[in-house]
Formats: structure tokens, sequence, C-alpha cells
């Protein structure tokens, strides 16, 4: 089973409808937009539903632990 990754399901049937890599995935927070924001290491990336894009927005953090999205999008 591959750990590494963020999945979407559908609620309904439980049924993957999207995976997308991401290494050591240690946190996850879902954005306004429906993005979902994970903390991988020392960074954070968003990973989009549509077009399965990763983007990285932070690197170098020291010792993260939690992640969190602004529920407002800001």
């Amino acid at each position: 089973r591959d750990h590494d990754a963020v999945r979407w399901l559908d609620p309904a049937t439980r049924a993957v409808l999207a995976t997308v890599a991401v290494p050591r995935p240690l946190g996850v927070a879902v954005a306004a937009d429906g993005d979902v924001l994970v903390l991988s290491g020392t960074t954070v990336q968003r990973v989009a539903f549509a077009g399965r894009a990763v983007t990285t927005l932070a690197t170098g953090l020291v010792a993260p632990w939690r992640i969190a999205a602004d529920p407002a999008g800001g």
C-alpha cells in the first residue's frame, strides 16, 4: 500500500477519484477552494484536485508539526 500520496475519495462509494504522489505527508488541511495543503517533511505543498498539480508554497521549515487552512481563503 502506497502511503506517500494524497487521495480524493467519493464520499458515497469510497471509490478513489484521484491520487497524487506526495512524499512523507505529515499533515493535511483542506483549503476553501477544495485544494489540499500538505505538510511534507519541511515543505508545504498545495495539491489541486483539478489537473492534479502540486505547487510548493514553503520550504526549509524548522520542525513543522501542524498545518491549517484559513476557511475564508485568505
